[in-house]
């Protein structure tokens, strides 16, 4: 057994090595922009984003953005999590879009005098990373939060695949976003991503 254990740690050394010196000649031969995911995606192929406008800067309003914020990656973890791809995502969220603003407003309901106003659109939004995985600014579908005027920052992270979970919580390790996202085909083609990935396996199998 130990022998066996012995040999698999001896190949998976050998295939790093094999394996590293391509990566790095890939990494030198693209652009940078290569390794920015989603930059020459259309918007359809794009993750999903959420976007949460607070009713303006002061410290109150922006404290409860954020509350809100938690309430509602809290309520749609389950349906995210489950979807098999971003059109049934989308999907999930359409048939849930009232009985979420209802929940919202429930929230909102004693704590300020405004309300939350809840939309599915397109839209422009700046680059964001997770973990060294950058997605590229430009269009992406969105569930949409403005609270009363929207006229205070804003706060985004991408909510399929469901990547706001791993943003929001410290204890996951720094591959975990990486992972969340190998579990879905359709992002595979991105090339940045593909090698972080096959990186992460290799450093995995070597360290077991």
């Amino acid at each position: 057994m130990e022998g066996s254990m012995k040999e698999r740690k001896n190949k998976a050394r050998a295939a790093w090595w094999i394996f590293l010196p391509l990566c790095l000649l890939g990494l030198l031969l693209g652009a940078s922009a290569d390794r920015v995911l989603f930059a020459d995606a259309s918007a359809e192929e794009k993750p999903l984003r959420l976007h949460v406008l607070a009713n303006s800067d002061s410290l109150f309003d922006q404290q409860l953005k954020l509350e809100l914020r938690d309430h509602v990656v809290w309520l749609l973890q389950e349906d995210m999590e489950g979807a098999a791809h971003k059109g049934e995502a989308i999907q999930r969220l359409e048939e849930k879009l009232p009985v979420l603003e209802e929940a919202c407003n429930a929230y909102l309901a004693g704590r300020c005098k405004y309300q939350a106003r809840l939309f599915i659109q397109r839209d422009d939004f700046p680059e964001i990373d997770y973990d060294g995985m950058t997605f590229a600014a430009g269009e992406y579908d969105a569930l949409r939060i403005v609270l009363g005027e929207g006229a205070g920052h804003n706060w985004w992270c991408v909510l399929f695949p469901p990547l706001c979970f791993v943003d929001m919580a410290g204890e996951f390790r720094d591959t975990e976003a990486v992972e969340v996202m190998a579990g879905y085909p359709e992002y595979e083609g991105q090339s940045g991503f593909r090698i972080e990935w096959k990186l992460g396996q290799l450093f995995r199998q070597i360290e077991e």
